[in-house]
């Protein structure tokens, strides 16, 4: 059990998040959902462009032609959605001034809260750390900070997330610049991924089968990448309009077959993963965009390769070279098959990147060196975009109303030549519950589980670890609330206090929650203690078992 200890320590640290207003709606309205699916309607979210790439805002609902199962549906409801202009040009957007000793000693600003309908743009900055090489990891980094610094507009929400190494630990939706450069600093290259140090592995003396497939733990950091992936899209839905989730990634092998999507022979562990990410991002309303830092990736020998003529561990030994061939020949028919097989490798990387964004609408980046260039393209995509609803057809009802989910084909057209449009290929014929499902009477689930939550109440918690003499292993977590966001109430008796209701857990890097409680507080609290609270806040502390040791993250 937590125990309750009164009083404790004062303390700053880290954000942690919950929720103080059972008012709070979770339901989009109309005007901003922007992929639904009910008895009454589906809507679906389109861009369309022109030749150049540019949008295109002139069209009418006689423009567009819709298809469910490749039978045209009756368009019904039809809008032109525009992000809110910038409040400033992007020009003008500067990054915060570097921090001085005089700054330092300074209390921080308390960040800016937006209320929902002053939300410009929400994005969420995936970095797959289990799939990106050192170098590819390192100009990531550098993409996403310039991005913050230049292209970061006033009423953006913007979160850095890494699918491999942590991720609890730097959720947060904010649109403070020096949070998102304390989660960017943070960003490291994993030993767990599954590209390596580099692109290709290098080659010493001897021609490998760089197209196999890939071995069971490869297999299982994909799905690792996949599940992160649906972890912070279960916590975009909150957020009103159209969500951006950038992935940044070099590696996303899936193995498909001419079937598409829905015949894919990995295995079907890999195919529901990935009908769950497909799910989720129409239920959040999000697009997946996916950038390949790679850029142009180059295929053929480099100095990292040692090819000679002869075997490392035997001198004496050629390289099987062929018969009637002279050792030129051979030196070039493995150099041939170093790079056919490195091509081939290359191609498989990127089956995933291509479909994710193909299904969901957005945009699949490669071939693009200024990885930062290729960031701006996918942030300012979007911006502009149409909402194009019809009535179900009765089957689908049927479907909907029996329980019995069914992938359903979409397709969306213009008549207008010469213009591109983009939206989701399909969806499941499941109603939709409020998002996130949890009952509205239960906020502090929605805030405990709910990754990337937007805090209506800011709680400072700090955490360490705290010496038991019976052996166990426990977690000690400091916490302040201001004062001036509580409500003082009064019983029956005329007795002033504070009532709390607190969940804390420790939560591993994955995210999974290994130990958790919940406890009711009623503080009793004089005139005088009234006052003190509203200068400096209530300070109070839990401890935390853990039944292992190890690293935790402390979530209340």
């Amino acid at each position: 059990m937590f125990r309750q200890l009164f009083p404790a320590v004062l303390m700053f640290s880290t954000l942690a998040w919950a929720q103080d207003q059972e008012s709070r709606t979770t339901q989009d309205s109309a005007e901003n959902k922007v992929f639904r699916v009910d008895v009454n309607i589906v809507q679906v979210d389109a861009v369309v462009t022109d030749k150049e790439g540019r949008p295109v805002t002139d069209l009418t609902a006689e423009d567009f032609i819709i298809l469910q199962d490749g039978k045209r549906q009756e368009i019904t409801n039809f809008s032109l959605v525009r992000l809110k202009d910038p409040i400033v040009p992007r020009s003008a957007v500067q990054k915060p001034p570097s921090e001085t000793l005089e700054t330092s000693l300074s209390p921080p600003l308390p960040p800016i809260r937006l209320k929902k309908n002053e939300i410009r743009r929400v994005i969420v900055l995936v970095v797959d750390d289990l799939g990106l090489s050192f170098s590819n990891m390192v100009r990531s980094r550098e993409a996403i900070r310039k991005w913050v610094d230049e292209e970061m507009q006033p009423g953006d929400l913007a979160a850095v997330v890494t699918t491999g190494s942590g991720m609890g630990g730097l959720q947060q939706f904010t649109g403070d610049k020096k949070i998102l450069y304390n989660a960017i600093d943070r960003i490291r290259f994993n030993v767990l991924s599954r590209v390596g140090s580099s692109s290709f592995r290098s080659v010493s003396d001897e021609t490998k089968d760089l197209a196999t497939p890939p071995p069971q733990e490869i297999i299982r950091r994909l799905l690792g990448t996949l599940e992160a992936v649906r972890y912070v899209l279960n916590g975009m839905g909150i957020f009103p309009g159209r969500k951006s989730l950038m992935l940044f990634s070099e590696h996303l092998r899936i193995h498909f077959d001419d079937g598409g999507i829905m015949d894919m022979s990995l295995s079907d562990l890999v195919k529901d993963k990935l009908d769950q990410v497909i799910q989720d991002t129409n239920r959040a309303g999000a697009v997946i965009y996916t950038i390949d830092p790679r850029g142009a990736v180059w295929t053929e020998i480099t100095v990292e390769d040692t090819l000679s003529l002869v075997n490392d561990s035997d001198p004496t030994v050629r390289m099987d070279p062929l018969p009637d061939q002279d050792d030129t020949s051979n030196v070039l028919r493995k150099m041939k098959e170093i790079s056919e097989g490195r091509q081939a490798e290359w191609l498989k990387s990127l089956e995933g990147l291509s479909i994710l964004p193909k299904v969901t609408g957005g945009l699949f980046i490669n071939y693009h060196n200024w990885v930062e260039v290729a960031l701006q393209e996918a942030a300012r995509d979007g911006e502009i975009y149409y909402l194009i609803g019809y009535q179900p057809d009765a089957e689908t009802i049927t479907e909907m109303q029996e329980g019995k989910p069914k992938h359903h084909s979409l397709e969306v057209r213009v008549k207008r030549p010469g213009l591109e449009v983009r939206s989701r290929s399909g969806f499941f014929s499941t109603t939709e519950t409020p998002y996130p499902p949890a009952p509205s009477g239960d906020m502090l689930t929605q805030a405990m589980l709910s990754p990337l939550q937007y805090d209506e109440l800011t709680v400072h918690l700090a955490s360490g670890y705290l010496y038991d003499p019976a052996g166990q292993y426990l977690l000690r977590a400091w916490v302040h609330l201001p004062g001036r966001q509580l409500t003082v109430l009064r019983d029956q008796n005329g007795e002033n206090y504070v009532s709390l209701e607190t969940y804390a857990a420790t939560t591993g890097f994955d995210g999974l929650i290994r130990d958790s409680d919940r406890m009711e507080h009623k503080i009793p609290l004089n005139t005088q203690d009234i006052l003190s609270v509203r200068e400096q806040g209530l300070r109070f502390s839990v401890t935390i078992p853990a039944k292992d040791p190890g690293a935790y993250f402390v979530r209340l």
